[in-house]
């Protein structure tokens, strides 16, 4: 049987990476899936730095494999629906992309609207192409049904209003009606999002009389809130 260690947003944070190689070891995990708001800005001179620090913990340690989040250097990311190895030991899951760990499949699908766009700089704090858009849901119902669905936002589906007040912004709800088309595609048993660095469980009533998890995980900040294990 085959292990992940599933952590929410690092923000470039190489002592959260330490604490994840760390937990990763501890529970016999072979990878690390990470949910977005890595850290990836391979264009200024602090996000190299922990790019490269990243990547001898990774070789030393097991490989890291991440999803976008809104705040990681779009413009230095593709999205063609694959596996792109960014430094040794770190790979971009792009939008779309689909995989087996063990005998259960895996569907990543990255992507948030950044709420305080009017205080960032696009190109520099903010990209147009964070959210998720027509295509990446093309790429991703190729998929098709599928155990764990790694996003960075939340879909509607989840009542995360519950848990947390949520701002009224059409761009968010928009990202988040995506990601139900997703699921609807999808049909995934466990959706585990970060984004909104809050820990949470529950289960979902769906359709076809059966039941959904939905796991939202913590930040950086909240070390011991922010992994999960799961098994293939």
């Amino acid at each position: 049987m085959m292990k992940a260690l599933v952590l929410g947003d690092v923000h470039a944070d190489i002592s959260h990476i330490k604490f994840a190689q760390r937990k990763a070891k501890e529970n016999h995990c072979e990878y690390i899936i990470q949910l977005g708001d890595f850290g990836y800005f391979p264009q200024t001179d602090w996000g190299q730095a922990f790019l490269k620090e990243c990547s001898s913990l990774c070789i030393a340690g097991v490989p890291i494999f991440f999803i976008d989040g809104n705040h990681d250097d779009h413009w230095s990311l593709s999205q063609e629906g694959g596996i792109f190895k960014v430094r040794e030991g770190i790979y971009h899951l792009q939008r779309g992309y689909s995989w087996l760990l063990g005998r259960r499949k895996c569907l990543a699908l990255g992507g948030a609207y950044s709420i305080d766009r009017n205080s960032r700089v696009l190109g520099v704090s903010y990209w147009e192409e964070e959210t998720i858009k027509y295509r990446d849901l093309e790429l991703a119902s190729r998929a098709e049904e599928v155990d764990f669905l790694f996003t960075h936002d939340c879909p509607l589906e989840s009542p995360l209003e519950d848990y947390i007040p949520l701002f009224d912004c059409n761009h968010t709800i928009s990202n988040r009606r995506c990601l139900d088309i997703a699921v609807s595609n999808a049909n995934p048993r466990m959706v585990i999002h970060g984004h909104y660095h809050l820990r949470y469980s529950l289960e979902v009533p769906t359709q076809n009389g059966r039941s959904r998890s939905y796991t939202g995980l913590d930040c950086n900040k909240n070390r011991n809130s922010s992994w999960l294990v799961i098994e293939g």
